[in-house]
C-alpha cells in the first residue's frame, strides 16, 4: 500500500501532459499483459465478469493520436528507432517544441472525439445491442483533427491580406480617377480655348479607331482620349504611333500630371 501511495503522490506532482504521457505508456504495459493473460486463459482480453473493459479517456486517447501523427509527419526522426519508449520520448520532445499547437491538438480531438461519441450512443439507442460487442474505433478517429492543426495560423494572414488589399485599391482607384478627371478638364480647356482663339482653323479633335476601339485624337498632338457613352470625353490614354503598326498606342502618364 506504502507504495500505492507513493506513486499517487509522485503521479499528482506531473505536469498534464507528463500524467498523458504517463498513462499512455501505463495503457501500453495493461494491453501488452492484458493480451498475455487473455492468451494464457484462452480469454479475448474480456473482464471475468463478461463486462466490456473500461474505455481509455479522452486524454489518453489525444496523446496516443498525437503520437502517431508525430510518428508519420516526422518520420525522419524516428528512423533506427525500436523500443517504443524511446520514441514516445521523441514524441514528447516535438510537443515540448510548440506546446501551443499540441494543446490546439488535444482540444479539437476531445471536440472531435466527443462528436463521434455522441453519434456512436446516437446510432446504439435505434438498434439493439448485439451480443457480442462491436469493436472498438477510439484511435482511429485521431486522424480527423490533423487539417485542422496545420492550417490553425491561416486565418489571421488571410483575414490581414482582404482587409489591406480593399483599401489600397481603392485609394488607387481615387487618385487615377482624379488624374484621368483632370486631364480630360485641362485637355476640354485647351480644345475650347483654341477653338476660340482660331474659329477658322479645321477642327482638329477628332475620332480614331484602334484596334476595334475608338478614341478621340488630336492630330496636332497625336493625343488619344477614350470616348464614353453619349460620346462623352473620356479619361487620357496615350500617344498615337501611326507609323508604329505593332505598337500603334504609346501608352503614357496624362498631361495633367506634369
Amino acid at each position: 500500500m506504502a507504495s500505492i501511495e507513493q506513486i499517487s503522490t509522485l503521479f499528482g506532482e506531473l505536469s498534464f501532459a507528463d500524467k498523458l504521457s504517463f498513462m499512455a505508456d501505463a495503457a501500453n504495459m495493461l494491453k501488452k499483459e492484458g493480451k498475455s493473460a487473455a492468451k494464457a486463459s484462452g480469454k479475448k482480453g474480456t473482464a471475468k465478469d463478461g463486462k466490456e473493459p473500461k474505455k481509455a479517456s479522452a486524454g489518453v486517447l489525444a496523446w496516443q493520436a498525437f503520437h502517431k501523427k508525430c510518428k508519420t509527419e516526422h518520420a525522419e526522426r524516428y528512423e533506427d528507432i525500436k523500443l517504443e519508449k524511446e520514441k514516445l520520448a521523441i514524441s514528447k520532445a516535438i510537443r515540448e517544441e510548440d506546446e501551443d499547437a499540441y494543446k490546439l491538438f488535444v482540444e479539437n480531438f476531445k471536440e472531435s472525439h466527443s462528436i463521434a461519441a455522441s453519434a456512436e450512443a446516437s446510432e446504439t439507442e435505434k438498434t439493439p445491442t448485439p451480443v457480442a460487442a462491436p469493436p472498438k474505433k477510439e484511435v482511429k478517429v485521431a486522424a480527423a483533427p490533423k487539417k485542422e492543426v496545420k492550417v490553425a495560423a491561416a486565418p489571421a494572414a488571410a483575414k490581414k491580406e482582404v482587409a489591406v488589399k480593399p483599401v489600397v485599391s481603392e485609394l488607387q482607384a481615387k487618385k487615377d480617377a482624379a488624374k484621368a478627371k483632370a486631364a480630360a478638364a485641362k485637355a476640354k480647356k485647351e480644345a475650347e480655348a483654341k477653338s476660340k482663339k482660331e474659329p477658322e482653323e479645321e477642327e482638329t479633335m477628332l475620332k480614331k479607331i484602334i484596334d476595334g476601339e475608338e478614341y478621340f485624337w488630336c492630330k496636332d498632338t497625336n493625343g488619344l482620349w477614350k470616348v464614353e457613352e453619349d460620346d462623352a470625353f473620356g479619361p487620357w490614354v496615350g500617344k498615337f504611333q501611326k507609323d508604329n503598326a505593332e505598337e500603334p498606342i504609346r501608352f503614357t502618364d496624362s498631361p495633367a500630371d506634369d
